[in-house]
């Protein structure tokens, strides 16, 4: 069709499929959107790594201010937190995970995260770090 293409199409056929369509509801109107785990997986992926503009996030809190949750809610919120079986998860997914090991320093830590920030390749002991940050800022100063 015209419209993947990137042709825009003419004032006619817009105003053709706009008089097609006039006093009929939207074509998602009546359907329900099953949430399914898989559907609900499919989004969270699409949606990773995407920032709102500061716009969007200007207009989200707009339209939630002075919205007020019900007893019911913040007890729903409440409980997820508090639950020992959601404690227990967590407690055994920590103690599965792997003891990482620096290098260059040996410091040892399960934290992921931080180990890749502050250790491996960036470590202050690494060598080669050294070697790579003065040539850097050789090349910023001339």
């Amino acid at each position: 069709s015209v419209a993947h293409k990137g042709i825009r199409p003419s004032e006619e056929s817009i105003r053709s499929g706009t008089e097609k369509r006039r006093g009929k509801p939207s074509g998602n109107t009546g359907k329900k959107h099953i949430a399914t785990t898989e559907r609900k997986n499919s989004i969270s992926i699409a949606l990773t790594g995407k920032s709102k503009s500061e716009t969007h996030k200007q207009h989200l809190r707009e339209a939630n201010l002075g919205k007020t949750q019900t007893q019911e809610t913040k007890d729903k919120h409440s409980e997820t937190c508090t639950k020992q079986v959601y404690k227990d998860k967590i407690k055994i997914a920590w103690d599965n995970m792997s003891v990482k090991i620096c290098p260059h320093c040996g410091f040892q830590s399960k934290n992921m995260p931080d180990m890749l920030r502050w250790h491996f390749n960036n470590c202050k002991h690494n060598p080669t770090r050294n070697i790579l940050q003065e040539q850097q800022q050789k090349q910023q100063v001339s």
